[in-house]
Order: C-alpha cells, then sequence, then structure tokens
C-alpha cells in the first residue's frame, strides 16, 4: 500500500507544478525521473526513491528475495518522510 501512496505522491506533485510536469509514465521509476529532470529535487533524493520502488516490487512479485519486514517498514517511514519533505501545494 506504501508503494500505491508513494506513487499517487509522485504523480500529484508532477502535476502541481506550474506549468505541470509532462508524465513520462505512471509507475514510481519514471515519475521520479521526471521530478528529478525539472529540479524538484536532486539525484540523492531520485535514488532514494528508487531503493523505495525497489522494495515496493519485492513487495508486489513473486521474487527470490521478497522484502523483510523491517524493509516493509522502512518503506513506509520513508514514504511518509518524502511526503512531509515534498508536499503537495
Amino acid at each position: 500500500m506504501a508503494g500505491v501512496i508513494l506513487e499517487q505522491h509522485l504523480k500529484t506533485l508532477c502535476e502541481s507544478q506550474n506549468p505541470p510536469l509532462k508524465l513520462r509514465g505512471n509507475t514510481i521509476d519514471p515519475l521520479s525521473e521526471t521530478l528529478k529532470s525539472a529540479q524538484i529535487y536532486d539525484q540523492t533524493q531520485h535514488r532514494r526513491i528508487q531503493v523505495m520502488g525497489d522494495i515496493r516490487n519485492r513487495c508486489s512479485h513473486s521474487v527470490a528475495n521478497p522484502a523483510s519486514k523491517e524493509e516493509v517498514w522502512e518503506l513506509i517511514e520513508d514514504v511518509n518522510k518524502f511526503m512531509k519533505s515534498y508536499p503537495v501545494s
């Protein structure tokens, strides 16, 4: 669920810019790339988003190394921190 919330927040963040940013896709990585390219945040934040997306994908897809309980809690906390740092106006 945290991954879905992150995805929606990234999309809303793109749409809330003036002018709205042209979306390159509706998933975490292309949305984050759009925001980084528009200099809404830097490469470091983009990498953090990529890690969150990786954990989200390991939760929602059948993989050899599913996300641990600790990683899921980390994802939830990181999504909350991101939304507070980059609020939608």
